[in-house]
Formats: structure tokens, C-alpha cells, sequence
């Protein structure tokens, strides 16, 4: 963790900036993944033939955005940063949303066409967002003994009481897997298939073949809260 965000992302929970109806929550999600720093973790890049091999669930999630766009947002989540942007179907807070079914991935999209494909790494832990709600209740003293350390009195007992409500509520799931060691959750899909909500990217593995038009040009990460 990076302390040198946590007066940042304390602010953001004391003006309850992480609601997702403030006008500052992309700052709270800015702070959030800055202090957790899931910028760190990347999916794993394999070959065409090992990616192939890899028998695990095969994930989509679609972007309606514009060609260059879209190619930012390729290389950022290959070997850049971890998206910021809070879209109103993100009930879960910030994440990697996606589907293990292509059609509703290409149902983001604004020409069916841009989504980017991963497979889930054989050593990933995902919950399905019940399992994560008993894991919460479960470790309910040890969560709320790391918040107490983490935030010390930059957060008074109300404020933490507040952010753990949003944990049990899954409003907000992030901060809660990053220190229970979870990788993502699951839900069912509104449309088919079931949502996948990654918190961590190294529990991906992607195909070189598939970025290989931008995984070998340097990063040019997006702005904060600029990722769709």
C-alpha cells in the first residue's frame, strides 16, 4: 500500500466522495487504486499456443469508445493502469467489469466490434459476490482492525463504520478482496452468462497475438478516470 495517498483517499471518505452519485468520485477512485496499487499488477502475456492451452474460463468486456480510444485502452490494461472510471452499471465500485458470454461483452460496445478477450489464471481466487459477503462477515473484526490501523484518526468511528457498511453492502468491494487476497467476484449477468468483476490483474492471462499492436509501443497511460 502507498501511504503517500492515504490523507487523499481518507478525504474522499469523510466527504463521501465514494458515493457514485458524487461528482467527485472518480478522485476517490483515483485515490483508492492509487493507495492499493493495483497499477502494479498486470495480466500475464502468453503465446498464441500457451494461451490456447490455458483451459480456463475465457473472459470479454467491450468498450464504446473510438479506435484510438479503444487502443489506449487496450494497452493500458495490458501493461498500463488499472481503469479509474465509475459507469452506472458498476454496482460493485471500481473493477474490471466483465462477461464469460462474447454477445453481452459486444453489448457495451458501438459497433459490436471492440472487445478485448482474457482467461482467468489457473491460480486466481474468485468469489461469487455471496461467497464475498460471508467472507466480509466472517473476518468482520480482522477488516475493521486493518481499518482502525490503516486510517488511524485521519477517519473517526462513524466515517469507518460508514466504509464498512459499504463493504457488507458490496457497494464497494475493492479495499475489502485487496486485504482478504481475493482476485475478483462474480455475478449473475443481467442479460447471459455471468459478470466478472476483477480487482486484480494478475489473476488474467491474455493472448500475445491479441495486443500485440500495443503491447510493444510504451505505455501511454490514460488520465485518471478517463477509462471507459
Amino acid at each position: 500500500m502507498n501511504y503517500k495517498y492515504i490523507d487523499q483517499l481518507a478525504k474522499c471518505i469523510k466527504e463521501r466522495y465514494c458515493e457514485h452519485t458524487s461528482d467527485n468520485y472518480s478522485l476517490y477512485a483515483d485515490s483508492l487504486v492509487n493507495f492499493l496499487e493495483m497499477d502494479k499488477n498486470k495480466p500475464l502475456i502468453l503465446s498464441n499456443e500457451d494461451y490456447k492451452n490455458q483451459n480456463t474460463i475465457q473472459l470479454y468486456r467491450g468498450y464504446n469508445t473510438s479506435d484510438d480510444r479503444f487502443q489506449e485502452h487496450k494497452r493500458n490494461f495490458a501493461v498500463g493502469q488499472f481503469q479509474r472510471r465509475f459507469l452506472p452499471g458498476n454496482v460493485y465500485g471500481v473493477g474490471l467489469y466483465f462477461s464469460d458470454e462474447e454477445t453481452t461483452a459486444k453489448q457495451y460496445t458501438d459497433t459490436y466490434s471492440k472487445v478485448i478477450s482474457a482467461k482467468i489464471s489457473e491460480k486466481a481466487k474468485i468469489v461469487s459476490s455471496e461467497k464475498m459477503r460471508d467472507y466480509i462477515a466472517n473476518f468482520d473484526k480482522a477488516l475493521r482492525y486493518q481499518i482502525n490501523l490503516i486510517f488511524g484518526d485521519r477517519l473517526n468511528q462513524d466515517d469507518k463504520e460508514y466504509f464498512m457498511q459499504r463493504m457488507y453492502s458490496l457497494t464497494d468491494v475493492m479495499f475489502a478482496a485487496k486485504l482478504l487476497n481475493i482476485d475478483g467476484i462474480t455475478s449473475d449477468g443481467h442479460n447471459y452468462g455471468t459478470n466478472y468483476i476483477i480487482f486484480n490483474r494478475s489473476a488474467l492471462v491474455v493472448n500475445e497475438e491479441d495486443f500485440k499492436d500495443v503491447i510493444n509501443k510504451s505505455s501511454t497511460d490514460c488520465e485518471p478516470g478517463e477509462n471507459e
